[in-house]
């Protein structure tokens, strides 16, 4: 009797979560990462923190050394047992042994939202990863370089740290198959808005009283916007407008200029700007021309936006009305801006209703370049009888896939 009793006991306890096995929460996609700062340097960027590769760093802005951090938001259910980390550097090129040429961390201390979980002395003379132990739920933990010792080249001055691991439990909701995720620079929660007026002093440096220049007849600013390209690139637009006839505003012709800047750690531009331009004339009893000019972020990968321009230009005449909007899809870089794919869509209009218009489909995103879609439609408008399939709206429809081949888009 006693025995039947404990069984049934037992049997009312709440069952216990069983931890799955130790991964690398850095591979989780709901976990975000950040670095305080970045080097000048377009070779070296914050990803190499978490690309699995000892032979390439993060590298800290030059002078940012004690007090320099590494910051992983971690979901609530998850559960971290330890951090690894490197003490350096851990590379020999041509200018020499990294390791040893550059600062190296001795100490670090650690904090989950805010409270201490301890400092570690790290092993300056140890090129593989270290073991920092910890024992705590998800939450927001941080990394800060509390000491350090010189490098043999002592003027760099930048923190180094080769590979970051964090270890534990995802709890529910883990899925590693998306890879890692993008390293942010400065906050867990991406930068803030860059400001126009910057746009305005990097483009055009002698603008006043919203004129490209000082001079009384130069051309108007119509338009300043900052576009988001992910936490270290900005596309800065700005229209400017020359007016033909004063009288009418619809007569004139207006630039777009497009240029990539670099948020930090001064904002600057890089790569050529690009130019575009939208023709509106106002010819008078239905005569004319309508030209605009669209730029939006178009997100390629995980950590990477493109930028898709698209420029449209058409004529219109009493009962006529036709046109073309030619789309130019840029990758940016710390280099630039490079056009990888060019489509177009046109149309008309009057005695027949024809039109081509083709969209860029948004991509599935994931760590490398996509493969992308183009939806394209053709419609056939007949009214007056000169179609044997009679009057009437007629449509069809077409795909087409395009790869990337390490340079551009080609069509599958």
């Amino acid at each position: 009797m006693r025995r039947r009793l404990i069984v049934l006991a037992s049997a009312l306890l709440p069952a216990v979560a069983v931890a799955g096995p130790a991964v690398d929460l850095l591979r989780e996609p709901t976990t975000t990462i950040a670095v305080s700062s970045t080097v000048d340097n377009a070779k070296i960027v914050p990803a190499h923190l978490i690309d699995g590769k000892l032979q390439t760093a993060w590298n800290s802005r030059t002078g940012d050394l004690v007090g320099a951090w590494i910051a992983v938001r971690v979901p609530k259910a998850a559960r971290v047992t330890s951090i690894k980390m490197s003490a350096g550097f851990t590379h020999v090129d041509k200018h020499g042994d990294l390791f040893t040429m550059n600062p190296r961390i001795r100490k670090v201390r650690v904090t989950r939202d805010g409270t201490v979980l301890g400092e570690h002395v790290l092993d300056i003379e140890r090129r593989t990863l270290q073991e920092l132990p910890v024992d705590a739920g998800g939450g927001t933990f941080k990394i800060e370089v509390i000491e350090i010792v010189a490098g043999t080249r002592t003027a760099w001055k930048e923190i180094s740290v080769s590979e970051l691991e964090v270890w534990g439990t995802p709890g529910s909701g883990g899925n590693r198959a998306r890879g890692k995720p993008t390293v942010r620079v400065g906050s867990l929660d991406g930068p803030p808005p860059f400001p126009t007026t910057q746009c305005t002093k990097l483009i055009f440096p002698d603008a006043e009283r919203g004129r490209i220049d000082a001079a009384k007849d130069a051309e108007v600013i119509e338009r300043v916007e900052a576009i988001s390209l992910g936490d270290t690139l900005v596309a800065c637009r700005i229209d400017h407008a020359e007016p033909r006839d004063p009288a009418d505003p619809r007569d004139r012709d207006t630039t777009t200029v497009v240029a990539l800047v670099k948020r930090a750690p001064k904002p600057r531009m890089i790569g050529e700007e690009r130019t575009f331009t939208a023709t509106n004339r106002n010819g008078g009893d239905g005569d004319g021309a309508r030209g605009t000019v669209r730029v939006s972020a178009f997100p390629l990968t995980l950590s990477e936006a493109g930028l898709l321009v698209e420029v449209s230009e058409s004529t219109q005449s009493p009962g006529w009305d036709t046109g073309i909007e030619t789309s130019t899809l840029y990758r940016a870089t710390r280099s630039g801006f490079t056009a990888v794919l060019a489509f177009s869509s046109t149309w008309s209009s009057g005695e027949a209703d024809d039109a081509d218009r083709c969209k860029l489909e948004s991509p599935t995103l994931g760590p490398k370049m996509p493969q992308l879609t183009l939806e394209c439609t053709t419609t056939e408008g007949r009214w007056h009888g000169q179609d044997p399939r009679g009057n009437g709206t007629f449509e069809s429809f077409r795909t087409t896939h395009h790869r990337w081949n390490g340079t551009v888009y080609v069509k599958r």
